[in-house]
C-alpha cells in the first residue's frame, strides 16, 4: 500500500518555479517533462519508500535522483511520506542542507 503524500513549502515553491517562471528558461516541454518524472519518483517512493539512498548527515532522510540535474529528499515516518527539498545540483553543494 502507498504512503499518503506531504509536499513541504519548499518543494512546492519548487515545483512552482518550474511550471510558473518562464525565466527560469524551461520551455513549456520541459516543465512537463520535468513533472511528469517527478510525479512518476514520487509514485515510486510512495510505493517502496527504501529506494532511496539514505543520506549522510540523517540517515532518516533519504534521496533520489529525478533527473541528472535535481535531487529529491524524503523522509518516511510510518504511512507519510514528507518530500522534504528538491536541490538543484548546479548550486553551490554547501547550499545543500541536507547533506
Amino acid at each position: 500500500m502507498a504512503c499518503q503524500v506531504i509536499i513541504s513549502d519548499e518543494v512546492f515553491s519548487a515545483l512552482n518555479a518550474v511550471v510558473l517562471y518562464p525565466e527560469n528558461r524551461w520551455s513549456k516541454k520541459e516543465a512537463i517533462n520535468f513533472l511528469t518524472i517527478f510525479y512518476e519518483k514520487v509514485d515510486t517512493i510512495a510505493k517502496n519508500p527504501s529506494v532511496g539512498r539514505k543520506t549522510i548527515k540523517n540517515p532518516a532522510i533519504r534521496k533520489i535522483l529525478i533527473t541528472k540535474h535535481n535531487m529529491l529528499y524524503y523522509e518516511v515516518t510510518g504511512k507519510q511520506l514528507a518530500l522534504l527539498s528538491i536541490f538543484f545540483m548546479a548550486q553551490n553543494p554547501e547550499k545543500n542542507k541536507l547533506e
